[in-house]
């Protein structure tokens, strides 16, 4: 499964931590893998937007 969707307009996460409850909490998504059918779901998304701004 890809990481970033492979979209070159998706190139990094960004996390920010202000206390150490927020890095134990962004911390538990490294682990967290998105289905097939919700990278299917956010590419639709990314479509219609993209469709939007043409």
């Amino acid at each position: 499964m890809p990481t970033k969707f492979d979209r070159p307009e998706v190139t990094a996460a960004i996390v920010g931590a202000r206390s150490p409850w927020q890095i134990e909490e962004v911390a538990k998504v490294g682990d967290w893998r998105l289905t097939a059918q919700d990278v299917a779901e956010v590419e639709t998304l990314l479509a219609r937007r993209a469709q939007t701004l043409a």
